[in-house]
């Protein structure tokens, strides 16, 4: 279900993301149908009918209940609240545009067309780009931090590419992740002129994943969504991206890449993003280790296509973490952080006061300092503390 959870934790901040000037303009569309409609009392579009049903419906009011059907319908199969919300704006408007069309002909719809239309030019889509801990990769930073050992990345790693601007938008984009909370460590992207420093290849990756200091990117598991900027499916789908990197924070790490502005990032990639038709367009990737894993949807080995089987995805964070075994992966870091904290509780000492590790020495017990010009306790005679029993 789309909405799932909207009206209970977090749901208020669900639901606030449609107040916008995008959603808003669109709904006062409808306002119009409820003004013009009432230019045409006697028109048959408002008389009983058995047009669609047959208990004496108006064309009207059947067009509205085919309209709901379709609703309920799509309310399994949209993964977002986004796309469930643009799903009821567009059936609604087209359910106008058809009875404006039935009262006043031609005339009406292109009223409320020309209307439509200005919606569309004059507002854009919120891009969300806000939300979560998902950053926006270039070519550069997608073959240096998310598959430095894939293969098919190595042509994304030219040097002397002007990446000035690319650099300006990671630095926004890891400011953004910095402001959430989320853990951001600077990609060798760009060198002090603007361009591409040389790559230290996957080896010297390797290298320094093997000192152990924690801060391979290349080796910790990412998520990457390959989209379009002018895909209004992407554009539904980026809050549900957002809600898993805020979900998985600290065991995998989510990323996305614009194919409109990247399109050799997207033919890396084996992403057939040039066509709004494009049964790839949005493609999901999990890549481990620096290669990649498994992708969403799948494709044919020996065709390179989209598999026949695949069919019309329904994505939603609940299919898509259990399609890219999300959950094992977050499994794995609970356990590896749970293990470190052990680790570095039982080096302190055990509970019977004995070093855990070697060259550790337990704590001794300090006795206080004896008072000035005092004898302590145990210092004084044995008769004394005899008296001292009995007494």
């Amino acid at each position: 279900m789309p909405v799932e959870g909207c009206f209970s934790r977090g749901g208020a901040a669900r639901l606030g993301r449609l107040v916008t000037v995008f959603h808003i303009a669109h709904a006062s569309l409808l306002l119009y149908y409820l003004v013009a409609r009432t230019w045409y009392p006697r028109s048959y579009a408002f008389a009983p009918t058995d047009y669609l049903t047959e208990i004496g419906l108006t064309r009207e009011i059947e067009l509205w209940l085919m309209a709901l059907l379709w609703l309920w319908r799509k309310w399994s199969t949209c993964g977002t609240l986004e796309e469930f919300a643009d799903t009821v704006l567009l059936t609604s408007k087209v359910v106008a545009g058809s009875v404006l069309f039935i009262c006043g002909g031609t005339t009406e719809v292109l009223r409320f067309g020309l209307l439509w239309g200005l919606v569309l030019a004059l507002v854009r889509r919120p891009d969300y780009q806000e939300l979560g801990c998902v950053e926006s990769l270039s070519p550069s930073s997608l073959a240096m931090r998310v598959g430095p050992c894939d293969k098919n990345l190595d042509c994304l790693r030219p040097a002397g590419a002007p990446l000035a601007a690319a650099s300006k938008s990671a630095a926004a984009a890891a400011a953004r992740a910095r402001g959430l909370g989320c853990q951001v460590r600077p990609a060798p992207d760009a060198g002090a002129d603007g361009t591409d420093a040389p790559s230290p290849g996957a080896a010297a990756w390797a290298a320094e994943g093997e000192a152990g200091d924690g801060k391979l990117e290349g080796l910790v598991p990412w998520v990457v969504m390959v989209g379009a900027s002018w895909s209004e499916r992407c554009a539904q789908l980026t809050p549900m991206l957002a809600e898993l990197s805020d979900q998985y924070q600290g065991a995998v790490r989510f990323g996305r890449v614009d194919a409109a502005r990247w399109p050799d990032a997207a033919e890396a990639l084996r992403v057939n993003a040039k066509s709004s038709s494009s049964p790839q367009v949005p493609t999901f990737l999990l890549f481990r280790g620096g290669r990649e894993a498994a992708r969403l949807p799948a494709l044919d080995p020996a065709t390179g296509e989209v598999r026949e089987d695949a069919g019309v995805l329904a994505y939603n964070a609940a299919a898509l973490a259990a399609a890219l075994a999300l959950g094992p992966l977050a499994t794995k870091a609970a356990g590896r952080r749970a293990a470190a904290l052990g680790s570095e509780v039982a080096s302190f000492r055990r509970t019977d006061g004995s070093a855990s590790a070697p060259g550790v020495a337990p704590p001794q017990p300090q006795s206080p300092p004896a008072a000035s010009g005092a004898a302590p306790p145990d210092a004084a005679p044995p008769a004394a503390r005899r008296r001292r029993r009995a007494e």
